[in-house]
C-alpha cells in the first residue's frame, strides 16, 4: 500500500480561513478534517452556524495524468 501523499505546506485553520474569506467574507471556518481516498488531498471545512460544509481539493500544478503537449 502506498504511503499517503504529503503536502508541501502546512494546512491549518488560519490558512483555510484566508482561502475561504477570499471567496466569501461572511463564511467563518471553525474546523477542518482530512477526507481519505481519491487521488488528491481533500478536506472538509465546517463553518460557523448552520451553513453546509465546504470541500477543499488540492491538486499539483502539473497533474500526473496530463498528457504531454505535442509540437
Amino acid at each position: 500500500m502506498a504511503s499517503p501523499r504529503r503536502l508541501t505546506f502546512d494546512l491549518d485553520l488560519d490558512r483555510v480561513r484566508a482561502i475561504v474569506r477570499d471567496l466569501d467574507t461572511t463564511l467563518d471556518p471553525v474546523k477542518i478534517s482530512r477526507l481519505h481516498g481519491g487521488s488528491t488531498e481533500v478536506y472538509r471545512i465546517d463553518l460557523e452556524g448552520e451553513a453546509d460544509p465546504l470541500v477543499l481539493k488540492i491538486y499539483d500544478d502539473e497533474p500526473a495524468w496530463a498528457r504531454p503537449k505535442r509540437r
